[in-house]
């Protein structure tokens, strides 16, 4: 299978798009895991 040079150019575009999208995720997760009032402080840390 080769990739032509019109799909690494899509990929090459689409990637910084798509860490960002990513990253968003880990930190609302994260945000959402800190903020959860059901368990201690000391099992967040």
């Amino acid at each position: 299978m080769d990739i032509s040079k019109k799909d690494w150019k899509l990929f090459r575009e689409r990637l910084s798009g798509w860490q960002e999208n990513y990253m968003e995720g880990l930190v609302k997760e994260y945000a959402n895991f800190l903020n959860d009032d059901k368990k201690p402080a000391s099992e967040k840390f």
